[in-house]
Parts: structure tokens; sequence; C-alpha cells
């Protein structure tokens, strides 16, 4: 690649293949020998000199490391009457007519090992959702997306897209943003506020939070997994989130960098949120009332009710070769734990929970516990805590997927998860759900399960 400057150009330096990757800095000119073409810097990114085509809108497939398909993980939505014009970079190029609500899949296959250029044209600033996920060989700039100013739902997983989260600022008030395994993917979260109703951040490493005013989301939940942040980023998000009423709020960090007992804990769950943490000691143990899961059985640990007895479960969905059964060799305290593992196809969902529900008092803080790992094959797992009539459930997984990237070593260490929330009515359910009907995605093992009332 050889680059043209003078007294204001700036350099860029990079392999042809990833002009579409590189920071287009105002000014800097760039000749690309792939396509021969001159590539300009404008504020919205690269484009060839004198054209209105614009390089941020290509995607680089990388299928020098592996031949394979674009498959089912990179789809969208576009409004009927729109299309959208794929060029595969391999001379292949396809008209999609757009389909409404319904989802479409982009399916292409390379027959030659190469480095491939995929340019999205005709309708695409139309889009309304899309997603690019299992795909890191799949590498663009996320700058481009906030051309699409109709987009509603996007969702960047596990793919090679690299930029800074604040440009995500731009895209219209009310779009879902999942960002989720992104290593490339950097900025200041914080930027994100008052535009975004669903915020999921999870593992991207080189993101932060530094603001500690407050966010105004309105709908569902908010996110943030192992991105490796600090102390005093997660002080702050909490902060930032103190003001949220009726939302579920998960942080789930290194527990070496978990908050303290936090003051902004109280305010966030007396607001009626659902508050959740990965949480290795009880952050507020001198605020907690007695155990109130007193039943017999492996998992009661904190009560001092521990026993080998699984009456106070009852189990659902596992039918034999499938296993609920006493641990003693895979455990947190005292002698013993629960495994549920379905294996090998289940024909519905799996599920241990509490044969009595707990009686709990409507308007008191709970504050509900419990250690898990995973075994076998990858995939995740839910606990479901639930209190009827109102709220339904509340839920947490365990991730075994990309064991290489996940803070935590699920496969062979335990991990605590804490809820804490308000009480809407004065009967408590504990289930602990392991599988998806028909997929097989190995089991867990459980224990330490703990209920207690929390006064702030």
């Amino acid at each position: 690649m050889t680059v043209l400057k003078n007294s204001s150009f700036k350099i860029q330096a990079a392999p042809v293949k990833d002009i579409a990757l590189i920071d287009p800095e105002l000014g800097a000119i760039v000749y690309n020998e792939r396509d021969g073409k001159m590539y300009e810097a404008d504020s919205l990114g690269w484009k060839p000199v004198g054209s209105q085509e614009r390089a941020q809108m290509t995607f680089f497939y990388d299928g020098v490391e592996k031949i394979d398909n674009i498959n089912t993980n990179f789809w969208f939505r576009l409004a009927v009457g729109k299309n959208l014009i794929v060029d595969w970079g391999d001379g292949t190029i396809e008209t999609i007519p757009g389909q409404g609500s319904s989802v479409i899949h982009l399916i292409h296959t390379y027959t030659e090992e190469g480095g491939y250029f995929i340019k999205f044209g005709g309708d695409y600033k139309d889009i309304t959702s899309f997603n690019v996920g299992g795909h890191r060989n799949l590498r663009f700039r996320i700058d481009w997306l906030v051309e699409c100013q109709l987009l509603y739902y996007l969702t960047l997983e596990a793919c090679g897209a690299i930029g800074d989260v604040s440009v995500l600022a731009n895209l219209p008030i009310g779009c879902e943003i999942y960002l989720l395994r992104l290593p490339n993917v950097g900025g200041d979260v914080s930027t994100l506020k008052d535009m975004i109703d669903n915020i999921t951040i999870w593992e991207l490493p080189k993101t932060s939070f530094t603001r500690s005013d407050a966010f105004h989301v309105n709908r569902n939940q908010v996110q943030f997994k192992e991105n490796g942040w600090s102390r005093t980023e997660i002080h702050n998000a909490l902060k930032a989130l103190s003001n949220l009423t009726n939302q579920t709020i998960a942080i789930v960090e290194k527990e070496s960098r978990g908050p303290e007992s936090n003051p902004y804990v109280e305010q966030i769950v007396n607001n009626g949120n659902i508050f959740s943490i990965n949480e290795p000691v009880n952050l507020f143990e001198e605020k907690c009332g007695p155990e109130l899961f007193t039943d017999p059985s492996p998992i009661s640990d904190p009560a001092g009710a521990e026993s080998n007895s699984l009456s106070a479960f009852t189990a659902t969905g596992l039918a034999p070769p499938n296993i609920f059964a006493v641990e003693t060799l895979r455990k947190t305290k005292g002698a013993y734990s629960i495994k549920c593992d379905c294996t090998p196809n289940p024909t519905n969902f799996a599920e241990i929970a509490l044969t009595t529900p707990i009686t709990v008092v409507a308007g008191d803080v709970m504050r509900v516990a419990w250690d898990w790992r995973h075994t076998g094959s990858g995939g995740y797992h839910e606990g479901d805590i639930k209190m009827p009539l109102i709220w339904g459930r509340w839920s947490a997984r365990i991730f075994n997927s990309y064991p290489a990237q996940n803070v935590f070593p699920w496969d062979t260490e335990f991990t605590r998860i804490a809820y804490y929330r308000l009480a809407p009515d004065t009967s408590l359910e504990i289930a602990f759900r392991e599988q998806f009907p028909g997929v097989d995605i190995g089991g867990i093992y459980l224990d330490n399960v703990s209920v207690r009332k929390v006064t702030f």
C-alpha cells in the first residue's frame, strides 16, 4: 500500500486487505493496491476519491485462515420494497429483496482461499435489524452502522468488529444493542447514556466506564459482564444506574474487582430494580437477617441443615439417563452438593425447583445467592428465582462458550451469584433450569443456596 501525504495529511500504515479497518484520520489519502483506487478520509470514514461509495460499508472476510461459509449468524431485516445489494468480492453480486419483519440470512461459500471484501449497497441505510456473530474472521468497522437510522436492533457477537463504542450513541433512540465478546471494540461505555433502552456490554476488555452521571433506561435491562473493569469503574456504573426503576441490572466482573459494600446498591434495589452481581463474599453480611432456606438438603450449608436428601427439591424433565443426584466430590462447603445433568438430547426443559416455596414479606429486600459450576459440553444454564403473580422469573446464566475468553473458569471452579430485589409478594420459589429441549449443553453442580432478608 502506498500512502500519499502533504503537510496536512497523516500517514496510514496497514495491509491492503485491512483498508476498511483503518481509523479514518481526516485529510489522509491512501492508495489501495488491491483495487487500484485512491481512498480519502472524511468525517464518516474512507471513500474512494471523487466517489460517494464508502469503504466503511465494507466487511473483510479473511479466508486465508479457513474456507468457511458466511452463514446463519450474518442476518438482517429490511422493509418490503427495499433491496440490499451484496457484492461478495469473488465476482458474485446478489440483490436481496427486503422481507419486512422476517429475518434474512446471508449465506455464501468461498471456493478458494484468500481475502474478500463484502460490500453492502442498495438500500443498506434502511436496514432495521442487523446481526453479526460467531465469525472472528469477518472484520469491519462499527462506524458505518450509524448511517442506518432505522435500526432498532443490533447484535455484534464474537466477530471481528473494531472501533470506538461511543459512535453507537448516534444510533436511533430506543435501539437495542448487544455487544458481546468483541476484543477489538473499545471506548467509554458511559457515552451510550440517554439513548439505549437495552444495554448489554459483555467481554469488551478495552471498554471503560468513567462518567458517574445518570443513565435513563426505561425498558428492560442493563448488563455489564466480564469487561475487566476496575472497582472505580464499577462504582461509577452503579452510581450512574442508581436512578433507574424497574430494571434488571447485572454487573459480573472478576471476583477480585467486585465492588465493596456499595451505597448505590441500596438505592438501586429500593427503586424496584433487580440487581445481580458475581459476589465472592456477601457485600452486606452485617445487614442480612437469618437464613430462610432451612430445609435439609445437599445445598443447605448456610443454614447448617446440610444432608444428602433430595426431598427439598422436585425435578422435572430429568428422565433417565439424565442425572439429578447428590454429589460428594465437587462442592464448595460441607460434604455434599447437587449435580443436574441432562444427556443426551432432552425432550423438555430440565428443572429442579424447591418443593415448598419460601415465605417472605412483600416489600422486604431479599438476597438470593448460590454457588454453581458447569460440567460437560458448552452452553449456558439458568438459575431462575420465581416470585409469582407480578414479577415472574428473575434469570441468571452461566456460560461455557469461548472458554479462552471467560473471566471465570466455569468447568473447574464454582462461581457465586447473588440477586437483590424487593419482594413483590409473599411467596418465593427457586428453580434451576439446566437444559434446552433437544440440545446437550452439559450440566451443573449447585451448592450453598442462601435466602436472606437485607435491612439497609
